[in-house]
């Protein structure tokens, strides 16, 4: 079994590995959002706080358009030493959107410094 966390709520699901995302939402541990019920709004969408993948929770498709390639299971290699810690969409954007705003804050940082310091230097 995989320890499943769910952030930001912390709620934690005991999952078999090949098991999909999904069911977490059956047995009531975490409100999994459907908007589309076909997987392209990417409000299902979760993804791994440790490696970045994606995983879908919605397991529905649509008849105009194939669903997207993003795994919705457990994997079947998953390591449990570590739980697998899974963001929500909202929650991934938010991550991602503080790590681009530090990397772009230490590069003026590192420009204002060579600045200081060709100035320094003249």
């Amino acid at each position: 079994p995989v320890k499943v966390l769910f952030m930001p709520t912390g709620k934690v699901a005991t999952m078999k590995r090949g098991i999909e995302i999904s069911n977490a939402a059956k047995v009531g541990v975490e409100e999994v959002s459907y908007s589309c019920k076909e997987g392209w709004c990417r409000s299902c969408w979760h993804t791994d706080a440790f490696w970045g993948t994606q995983f879908r929770a919605c397991s529905s498709f649509s008849k105009k358009m194939p669903p997207p390639d993003i795994p919705r299971t457990i994997p079947m290699q998953w390591n449990n030493v570590m739980p697998m810690v899974l963001l929500n969409y909202g929650e991934s954007q938010r991550v991602a959107r503080e790590r681009r705003e530090a990397k772009e804050a230490a590069k003026k940082e590192r420009e204002a410094q060579q600045a200081a310091d060709a100035k320094a230097k003249a």
